[in-house]
Order: structure tokens, then sequence, then C-alpha cells
């Protein structure tokens, strides 16, 4: 048994940036807009306020990028040339990397878990050596003795252990890329879950019909920013559109421009009731008011939507009165950049016929709303209950319709979402091979607010 794994490769080429930074590069990454009425009646309401956290435009100066790929070789993977598929996959993969970036390859089956190579930096001769082993990988027999989950576990396990034990750390982005292509009746998602500390993103792909879904969803959420990914569900033997989820994945991780950003909100003159975030991790400070949501990496161009819902008290007189103070901080490369003055959100209070909300606020209140629904379908369909999920898609698909009046890029988007997913509720078996999957992308997706391939769903 290997106890760790300190031979990542040391880069030899500096990523490319030059010279100090400058306060401007690293407190310019994260743009931060508040968008809400400008008015509220003196008599106490509920009222609600949008933040939006938009990573910027950074030019070429990013930061190196280390990635363990966990690759399942059962026997399920010579079914529809699937594993063929994720040697193109890789292939794609490797030539879209650079000498600043490092990768390693994990296999796991239910028969054994390897590490097939070391963290190495993406330079033509390892490029080619890393391509070579890929081009050798071969399916393994299966163990009756292993459930799949348990060899999903130890793979995830091992890639973890690459990056937890890295030595040269310095500006570097971490991730896990697994893909999941067989499943098992006795596979427990208890294993998965009690996997400790997944402090990197965990960005998970099915591939084909035949994997554990809900195994692959839990992963990601229990990973901080990571997306579950579907590909392939025709079972095409001669095309796969796994390339283009792991180039959307890389899109994202070639363009990190800030680690672990955290956003702090502090309520004023006002009572936070809610903040609606995805599933990001969020941590409240009852004493001062405040409450605070760690989304971890933000890519470039990238957006947070984030929907605060306040109770403000009622007031005797008109008046500007702020009800909002936001902070926020994260990591640029080795600099850490806090937001010493606050942005704080001020509002008037008066006698004033009903402010419409801002567009923004519609739109993003229509989203939450979709999604809750969609969980509830979800939840309903898991039961067998295929009417009631049905209703619930049809009720959430009437509500848009009210939404706005011109059409609405993430509106249609969330049209689109729910006419599939009626489709895929008619029946256990459709729901079974494509339904579920489907479903779970289109929540992770939306969780993280964070682009995931959905498969070609019908």
């Amino acid at each position: 048994m290997v106890d760790n794994y300190v031979d990542d490769e040391q880069i030899s080429e500096t990523p490319p940036y030059s010279g100090q930074v400058s306060e401007f590069l690293k407190a310019g990454r994260v743009n931060v807009t508040v968008i809400s009425k400008a008015k509220a009646p003196p008599e106490q309401n509920h009222f609600k306020v949008m933040l939006e956290l938009t990573g910027a435009e950074i030019g070429k100066d990013r930061l190196g990028v280390d990635i363990v790929t966990v690759l399942d070789v059962n026997s399920m993977a010579k079914k529809d040339k699937k594993l063929d598929k994720m040697k193109s996959a890789m292939k794609f993969m490797i030539k879209k990397l650079s000498p600043i970036d490092r990768l390693s390859v994990v296999t796991f089956s239910t028969l054994s878990t390897k590490r097939k190579s070391p963290l190495l930096a993406m330079a033509d001769q390892s490029k080619s050596r890393i391509e070579n082993l890929v081009n050798d990988l071969e399916v393994e027999v299966e163990s009756t003795e292993i459930t799949v989950a348990d060899g999903v576990t130890a793979g995830l396990r091992t890639a973890l252990q690459v990056l937890n034990d890295r030595v040269h750390t310095t500006r570097r982005v971490a991730a896990i890329m697994l893909v999941m292509c067989n499943c098992d009746l006795k596979s427990d998602i208890r294993n998965v879950v009690q996997v400790p500390d997944i402090n990197v993103p965990v960005y998970t792909f099915g591939l084909g019909r035949i994997f554990d879904e809900k195994v692959l969803y839990h992963i990601t959420n229990k990973s901080p920013g990571g997306i579950f990914s579907v590909a392939d569900v025709k079972d095409t033997p001669l095309s796969s559109s796994l390339s283009l989820a792991f180039s959307q994945c890389l899109a994202g991780l070639l363009t990190v421009v800030v680690q672990d950003l955290k956003l702090t909100i502090t309520s004023v003159n006002s009572k936070i009731e809610k903040v609606s975030a995805g599933n990001y991790i969020q941590y409240a400070n009852n004493d001062v008011g405040s409450l605070t949501v760690s989304f971890g990496n933000l890519y470039r161009e990238e957006k947070r939507n984030v929907m605060v819902e306040l109770l403000l008290p009622a007031v005797d007189t008109q008046a500007v009165t702020e009800v909002l103070k936001i902070y926020y901080s994260y990591n640029a490369g080795e600099y850490f950049f806090q937001e010493e003055k606050p942005l704080i959100t001020t509002i008037t209070r008066m006698e004033t016929l009903n402010e419409e909300e801002p567009e923004k606020v519609t739109i993003e209140d229509a989203r939450l709303r979709t999604i809750t629904t969609i969980v509830e379908a979800t939840d309903a369909a898991d039961f067998g209950k295929f009417d009631e999920a049905q209703d619930k898609i049809v009720e959430a698909q009437n509500m848009l319709e009210d939404v706005v009046d011109q059409p609405e890029q993430s509106i249609e988007m969330l049209k689109y979402e729910l006419y599939e997913l009626i489709k895929l509720m008619q029946s256990q078996d459709i729901y079974t091979s494509l339904g579920r999957a489907f479903a779970l992308a289109v929540q992770t997706s939306h969780d993280r607010q964070r682009f995931a391939t959905r498969g070609a769903a019908t």
C-alpha cells in the first residue's frame, strides 16, 4: 500500500503573469451588482435584494491546473465502445492542457484501483507518456466481492490522496474528473457519502445509460463546486458527447479567476429571512445578523446569483434607509483580497404605488421556483408517482408563461428542461433509463449555477 504520493512533477514553466500584481488586478477580479426595488412602504413588509457576482476578464493571466481523471474500466466499458470513448475524451483533454498544467490518471473497477501515473506537467514528453498509457487501458474482469460503488469510492479516495499529497501547490487549481459507465443493484450510496473531506471540485460524468446517477450526483454535492454531467445516453458506438462534456469542464478550469470566494451579507434595519444561493455552503452569525456564502472557484465571466429575502420593520417617517451591507473576499493565486468598505444597499421608505420588481429579480425568482418544483417532481417520480410528477412539471410550465413578455434566454432554457422532463417522467422504464439522470443533471447545474451536459434526452 502506498502511504503517500509526493512525486508530483515540479512545474518548470511559470504561469503567464509577470512582475508585481497591481492592486486593481487583485481587487478587480470579481464584480458585484446589487439589484432591487428603490422604494418600500413604511409598513412591515418583505423585500428582495438580488446580488450578481461576476468573474472579471483578466486576459492571459491564469492559474495552473492539476487534474486527476478517474476512469471506470469495469467490464461494461466494453459495451458500445465506452472505453474507446473515454480514451478519445482523454486525448482531447491532453491536447488542451499546457506545460503549466498537470495530469494524473487513476482507474477503478470492482477488481482493483490503480494510479496509472503521478501528476505530470503537460510538456510534450509527458503528454506522449500519458497518451500511451491511455491507449493501453483495458477493461478488467469484475469481482463478485466488491460493489461498483466500492470501486468508485476507492478511485475517489486515490484521486484525493494524489491531490492532497502534492508538494507543489502555489498558484494552482485542483480538480477531479470521474467517469462512470457501470452500476449494480448492490451499490450502496452510503459508502460514497462516507468519503471524508472532499476538498476539491469533483466533476462526475455518467457515460451511457447504465451507471449509478445517484452516486455521481451525491459525490458532486459533497465536493465544492463539482458538477454531474451525462453523456452518450443513446449508446451510439460511432460518436460520443463525452469530449464535449470534458471541454465544458476544461473551459472553466482553465479560466479560474479567483479561488475561495466568500460573500458576507449583514442586515441593517432589516432581518435576513432567507438566502438562496444554490447548494453552496452557508454560515450564519445570528449575533450580528450576518450570513456568509462560500462559493469556491469562480471562472472568467461566470456569474453567481444570490437572492436575499429581507423582512423590513415598520417605520414612522419617510427616510432613506440602509438595509444591507455586502462584503466579499477571495484568493487570487498567492494573494488574498478582502473588500474593506462594504457595498451598502439603501432604499427609500415611503408611501408609494406598488413598484414592480426589476426584471432580473423576477427571472431569478422564477428560476428558483422552477428548480424547487423539479426537485419535488423528481422525488415523486422516484416513488413511482408519475402522474403527480407530471402535474408538477405542467404547473411550472404554466408559471413560466407569465414571467416575461419577450423571449429571454434563461427562461427559454427552463422551458426546454421542463419539456424534456415531462416526456421522461411518463413511465418507470423511461424514467429509470433516462429521466432520473437528466433531472439530477438539471438540478446540479442550477444548484451550482454552472453548465452541465444533460445527455441527448429523447
